[in-house]
């Protein structure tokens, strides 16, 4: 009796003692991959959003030179240079662990940069020679940036994709150490300590997962949640052979409006767009998300046609009131134009039938004269 005691004692032990060995290195991986975040990715994140906007602090005080030739317009220019020096550092720093992003930083994103600086100070100098040629062209510039948006888009793409992994890493862990805790609560009430520690770090997980599902400058769904949302409703309306429905909407003119009021009005127009269109989808129990540059996606469950049309209606409405001044529009403010599909998912189909029969009926309000909507039955 005393050997068998012995041994369950040992036994206990021992399992104690392994669970916790198991438990602290799926809890000091939690610890790093949370430091990953709070020290690499999100500030890698905001420092790739700083580089952007050094760039269009610089963008408009070269055009308020050009245009004007006053010297203090050059201010804004001259400190976005020296806060885009010191971010770039930054970003060489940050970005080391991380071999794709450093790397498309190093051989694309900090070439063009330097292709766009070329071009700023090569337009202020030619004003400098020439300070009564107020039809200089801007056009060189102008060009260099538009291709260095896309670059910015790619770079986040791949911090997103950095952040992804980490997250997975850090549910994997947490779901280690989550089995093990439960083993150990049930040898000795001890480990209770380490589960809640471990429920800590994971509430830390779905906090970046959540901010990680957002769009950077207009903070609603991203597109990636738009397309996991799809996905969930178009299995959840298979099953219950309801509607589903889908509405994309843009804003009329929007390239137009940043060649006539800049980009920096521009994302602010579309911040405004889009905590309009989030507030109005909410209310009617949609979800609404940014699907990328000034298109917007709305998904309805239980769908109706007539509901469809009163939601697009209630925001063409919406929209006009905000009176935005558009010049280049023939209705003098910001407009935006929607296209609708609905229809019963079915085996044979895909969530991207529904989206592009959304994209054509777009498409017709746009050819029909924009500030409308249209919607279809697929």
């Amino acid at each position: 009796m005393k050997i068998y005691q012995n041994a369950l004692f040992g036994f206990v032990v021992l399992s104690l003692l392994a669970s916790s060995i198991w438990n602290y290195y799926a809890f000091q991986s939690l610890e790093n991959q949370s430091d990953r975040f709070i020290n690499r990715l999100i500030p890698l994140e905001m420092t790739i959003g700083n580089i952007f906007k050094n760039l269009l602090n610089q963008e408009t005080g070269m055009r308020g030179y050009i245009y004007s030739e006053d010297i203090k317009f050059l201010d804004p220019y001259n400190a976005g240079r020296e806060r885009l020096d010191w971010n770039i550092a930054q970003i060489k720093v940050l970005s080391k662990d991380y071999p794709a992003i450093s790397d498309y930083f190093h051989t694309h994103s900090l070439p063009q940069i330097k292709k766009i600086q070329s071009a700023f100070e090569n337009e202020i100098n030619a004003v400098s020679a020439a300070p009564s040629d107020f039809g200089i062209s801007i056009l060189a510039s102008k060009k260099e940036m538009d291709i260095y948006r896309i670059q910015h888009e790619e770079l986040l793409n791949l911090v997103t994709g950095e952040m992804e992994l980490a997250m997975e890493h850090q549910k994997s862990a947490s779901q280690r150490a989550k089995y093990f805790l439960i083993f150990a609560i049930i040898i000795a009430g001890v480990s209770v300590i380490l589960l809640l520690s471990t429920y800590r770090k994971s509430s830390k997980a779905e906090h970046f997962m959540m901010l990680a599902s957002l769009d950077g400058l207009t903070k609603i769904p991203n597109r990636r949640s738009l397309d996991h949302q799809l996905q969930k409703q178009w299995k959840k309306h298979l099953a219950s052979k309801g509607n589903l429905g889908i509405i994309l909407l843009d804003i009329d003119f929007f390239k137009k409006y940043n060649d006539e009021y800049g980009h920096i009005l521009g994302d602010d127009v579309l911040a405004k767009v889009a905590e309009t269109l989030h507030k109005t989808a909410k209310m009617q129990k949609c979800f609404a998300g940014r699907y990328g540059g000034e298109e917007f996606m709305i998904i309805m469950p239980k769908a109706t046609k007539a509901r469809m049309q009163s939601l697009g209606q209630t925001l063409n409405d919406k929209i006009m009131t905000l009176s935005i001044e558009h010049s280049q529009s023939p209705y003098k403010v910001l407009t935006i134009s929607l296209g609708g599909a609905i229809g019963k998912p079915a085996a044979d189909m895909l969530p991207q039938n529904l989206t592009q029969m959304a994209d054509d009926m777009l498409y017709k309000s746009k050819e029909n004269g924009r500030n409308q909507c249209h919607i279809q039955p697929i």
